[in-house]
């Protein structure tokens, strides 16, 4: 999403499984945050959005 002149932002929808703690996510998203930001140097902020519980299966 483009926000301004200088400002891209990225929403990622992920699904991790439904029993993983919030502090066993943090690692990995993380790493999303980074690999998307060496892959495009303009993006400034990634932000990720947890997927439902099920929203993949439907």
């Amino acid at each position: 999403m483009h926000m301004g002149p200088d400002f891209i932002l990225v929403n990622v929808s992920v699904d991790f499984a439904d029993d993983l703690p919030a502090g066993k996510a943090e690692k990995p998203t993380a790493a999303i945050d980074r690999a998307i930001k060496k892959a495009f140097p303009h993006v400034n902020l990634v932000i990720p959005c947890g997927l439902p519980q099920g929203y993949l299966s439907q």
